[in-house]
């Protein structure tokens, strides 16, 4: 016998109308229900809870709420909310969207397994499934209500969420609104980001009706990114809950930095605090660019070591899906107060060198250039240029100039010993492929081939966003009054995903190459090193 069976009549009325006032409860009865198990405590599902009751209580209507991925935010807020918009009101209506209709199949699913629960049942006796209307894309109760699970893409002819009765009677949740890949497509994001104005909101039965998006941001320019900075009359009320927890996340001056950064005019910040506890607890560690205090959101679901660890592998992927903050994508990914100079070598402690290649077959006006570059690491960890070198040369002088290059750097001094080249990295592509394979044939240059695989992040974009977060934190460093400064500086502040402002991507290559190399290692977005 279950616990809920034992009750009396007035003992499950006293328990339905504390569930009926308690998000939070109810979400935990529902856990129970559908798993056997009890939902886990994580202190950040208080805010979520605190921040989904405003909803329920009309004190927000609009909210956007972005957390990493594998959260919790499908569960709580595309099952248990609409789940408890039935339990308020059987003939209420809800939309669920999103672009993954496997998603939005499995939440339907689990709804109507919960509510076919005996335990359900008896607690709300009132919401009952309608045999007619019991399909994953379409969920019905006996009291006219209708919960639709449609792809964002999806036809919403006929729809509504909402009622036109008082209280919380449905809703429309936006869960995960565009594809990863997609995100990196204007045209796609262009698509979803005007569906919102033209058709998502026409839905709604007053302009009272709750929606919620919760997503993961994917680009600077998403549905959330849109919506912020008005693309909407609407005010959204806004929950960020990054991956990696400082002691002053969820405060007003932290939401003032992104909101200044980002341009965001249409948003609300939802407060929060996440002291250290039982729950939580900070560690000293490198983070932006300085030690100080952090914590992961959540770390039996992802360390603090695996979060740091994404961030030297993938920065563009951790800023953007587990920080809440897209960098680059949508516009020009650095800023001129980002590059950083020096004037004299001998500031730095170096703890080893290498060296890095984009190369061109052709010397000709339009080609791009050939550009090598010299680097050095410190024992801080900062990414120094030494030295670099440009030009347009033929395949056959082209060979012999980047040996020249290895063999004027590749100098043992006693005085310097880390100043020896621990090998020559060129991409492996086109002429650099031809290089790789002279030097390693003849055994003049000890050189690594970097393989470009074409998967997601290793296009030459993506590659470059990975440097943003080192140039930002001052982990990279120019010499000043190089010949080749400015040109420089003027291709990696050009670089956008529209493509380079200058028509050049081969200083912005060697950079990413670099960033790989020194913070990295074998891992950063490449299948393989030599």
């Amino acid at each position: 016998m279950s616990y809920v069976s034992s009750l009396d009549e007035h003992e499950r009325s006293v328990l339905r109308e504390h569930l009926l006032g308690n998000f939070e409860d109810f979400s935990k009865f529902c856990f129970k229900v559908m798993t056997g198990q009890k939902l886990m405590h994580v202190d950040y599902y208080v805010v979520l809870f605190e921040a989904i009751q405003r909803l329920i209580d009309q004190k927000s209507n609009r909210m956007i709420i972005n957390i990493p991925p594998r959260a919790g935010k499908t569960l709580l807020v595309s099952i248990f909310l609409p789940l408890f918009a039935w339990a308020r009101n059987p003939s209420g209506q809800t939309i669920l969207t999103g672009f993954n209709s496997d998603v939005l199949a499995e939440c339907s699913g689990y709804i109507r397994t919960i509510m076919s629960d005996d335990d359900f049942k008896l607690i709300f006796p009132d919401v009952i499934i309608d045999n007619n209307k019991k399909s994953v894309e379409r969920l019905g109760t006996m009291s006219a209500g209708v919960l639709h699970a449609i792809p964002t893409t999806g036809k919403m002819t006929g729809k509504g969420a909402g009622a036109l009765a008082e209280g919380f009677a449905g809703m429309m949740s936006i869960d995960d609104v565009i594809k990863p890949d997609d995100a990196n497509s204007p045209g796609e994001r262009d698509k979803i980001n005007n569906r919102y104005g033209n058709t998502l909101l026409s839905r709604l039965a007053s302009e009272t009706t709750p929606l919620v998006i919760i997503m993961q941001r994917l680009h600077a320019n998403d549905l959330c990114g849109f919506l912020m900075k008005g693309g909407s009359i609407d005010e959204f009320d806004w929950l960020s809950i990054p991956g990696v927890i400082t002691p002053d996340t969820g405060s007003q001056e932290w939401y003032d930095k992104q909101i200044e950064e980002f341009g965001y005019t249409h948003v609300k910040p939802i407060l929060y605090h996440l002291p250290e506890g039982e729950h939580r607890h900070y560690e000293e560690a490198m983070f932006e660019g300085k030690m100080q205090l952090v914590s992961s959101f959540w770390k039996v679901r992802k360390n603090l070591h695996s979060l740091l660890g994404m961030l030297l592998k993938d920065a563009y992927t951790f800023y953007s899906q587990y920080m809440g903050m897209p960098i680059g994508k949508g516009r020009a990914a650095m800023s001129g107060d980002m590059i950083k100079t020096y004037e004299k070598l001998e500031e730095f402690q170096i703890r080893y060198t290498f060296l890095t290649a984009d190369t061109a077959s052709t010397k000709e006006t339009y080609s791009d250039p050939s550009v090598a570059c010299f680097w050095g690491v410190t024992k801080c960890k900062k990414l120094v240029l030494i030295d670099s070198v440009i030009g347009k040369w033929e395949v056959p002088e082209l060979i012999e100039k980047m040996r020249k290059y290895w063999r004027e750097k590749n100098v043992f001094d006693p005085q310097r010993p880390t100043m020896k080249p621990k090998g020559f990295y060129i991409e492996d592509k086109s002429s650099g492929l031809f290089l790789n394979q002279q030097y390693l044939k003849d055994g003049t240059v000890n050189v690594k081939p970097v393989p470009r695989d074409g998967t997601a992040n290793n296009d030459k974009f993506s590659r470059f966003l990975n440097t943003v977060p080192y140039f930002k934190a001052g982990d990279i460093v120019m010499p000043r009054g190089h010949e080749n400064h400015n040109y420089m500086v003027l291709e990696l502040l050009g670089q956008s995903e529209l493509g380079s402002a200058t028509g050049n991507d081969d200083v912005a290559d060697n950079f990413a190459d670099a960033v790989a190399v020194a913070f990295a290692g074998q891992q950063m977005s490449y299948e393989s090193w030599s």
